[in-house]
């Protein structure tokens, strides 16, 4: 071996004077393990006297010549560079290469190749692919049992919002049922208030008629007083109970609003010319609303004609009754060259309040609001003064 490093890879006789490397090179090749060792010189050829192994590459040299000494693992497969004897074939092996330099430490001398029993690197190697495989299924496992806990919590919180939905979805629904029973408890409380105003003042004629003195017989003015009032307490009475089948009733057929004014027309204009009052009703536009709405639009124009009269000075009124449409909605206004209202009712008209009219009650105007709200409409007092006063009455489309 020292003839052949002294020839081979031209170690001189100082690099060789020191016997401790090449023992060393020697001694390693029976250390537990080595089962074959070359010499190879610096171009990565075998010497002659050893078994001939393909030379390395140029990566490999460029490599150990900056002193990396290199490990590769070749499993069970070998390598082209070693021939497997009959002990090693089979086995899974590993190569080492450890770089050798001249005494000075400097020049690349070659390279000791050595092929180990790889079963050790082999079980280390199967060890840590299964703690790998271990540790990807605790990972694994973790990651389902968290996925599950968060799918758990989602679920559980889902059934916990639908089940509050649900019983939100309930309470609203009750609410709704209340809120339409307090509707048409509101409607038939402003209906009958309605009523109760109305007939007021017909029964206090017919009470002061049927007062006369024994003997005493009423003149033809005073029947005809008498029966108008009967007349009127009836009609109202036909035309509340009217409304009242109509707010009951599931299906609410259509009237067209000309037909509401005719009637109003119809009603009030001998009982204006009486009063020495005249009263134009102008016919609307094509328009329709449900018969309930109409029903209720028509007592408050009624309403307010009869404030309109009342208040007129005696043989030279003048009320009209316009109706157009505005922004889709019927809009009805009451107007007439009366006084006005007194300013201290101005500013709040449909507050009750005491009527400066003689037998009023001074709740015609405040019944009527109630009424608006209750046929979804809305009435405003537009102008009052010496002049007279507007109402307005804006009835909306009928919901869908």
């Amino acid at each position: 071996l020292k003839a052949s490093a002294e020839e081979e890879l031209g170690l001189t006789a100082d690099d060789l004077s020191d016997p401790r490397p090449l023992q060393a090179l020697l001694r390693t090749s029976t250390l537990e393990g080595v089962m074959d060792i070359h010499l190879l010189d610096g171009q990565g050829y075998a010497l002659d006297s050893l078994d001939t192994p393909p030379a390395l590459d140029e990566t490999e040299l460029t490599s150990l010549a900056s002193r990396q000494a290199s490990a590769s693992f070749l499993g069970r497969q070998g390598s082209p560079r070693w021939d497997m004897t009959p002990a090693g074939a089979g086995l899974p092996l590993v190569e080492i290469l450890v770089p050798l330099f001249h005494k000075d430490g400097r020049r690349f001398a070659g390279v000791a190749a050595y092929l180990v029993d790889g079963r050790p690197a082999a079980a280390e190697i199967t060890a840590i692919g299964w703690q790998t495989v271990r540790l990807a299924g605790a990972v694994f496992i973790l990651g389902a049992l968290t996925f599950s806990g968060l799918w758990w919590w989602a679920w559980t919180r889902l059934e916990q919002n639908r089940r509050e939905l649900s019983a939100r979805n309930l309470a609203l629904g009750r609410l709704n049922r209340e809120l339409a029973l307090l509707a048409k408890t509101s409607a038939v409380g402003a209906l009958t208030s309605h009523l109760l105003h109305g007939l007021k003042n017909p029964l206090a004629g017919l009470r002061e008629f049927t007062r006369r003195p024994a003997g005493d017989q009423p003149d033809d003015e005073e029947w005809d007083m008498a029966r108008e009032s009967t007349l009127r307490m009836s009609d109202m009475i036909d035309e509340t109970i009217s409304v009242l089948r109509e707010d009951q009733a599931e299906d609410s057929p259509e009237v067209t609003v000309n037909e509401l004014l005719h009637s109003l027309r119809h009603r009030y204009t001998d009982l204006a010319a009486r009063r020495g009052a005249h009263l134009l009703v102008s016919d609307a536009p094509p328009a329709r609303c449900s018969s309930l709405r109409g029903r209720l639009l028509r007592l408050i124009l009624a309403n307010l004609l009869d404030n309109a009269l009342s208040a007129l000075p005696a043989r030279a009124g003048e009320i009209s009754v316009q109706t157009v449409i505005e922004d889709g909605a019927i809009v009805c206004r009451v107007r007439d060259n009366g006084p006005g209202l007194p300013p201290e009712r101005a500013s709040r008209p449909f507050d009750a309040a005491p009527s400066a009219k003689a037998g009023g009650s001074g709740l015609g105007l405040a019944l009527s609001r109630l009424l608006a709200i209750t046929a979804q409409a809305e009435l405003v007092l537009e102008t009052t003064g010496p002049q007279g006063t507007s109402f307005a009455v804006r009835l909306p489309p009928d919901p869908a």
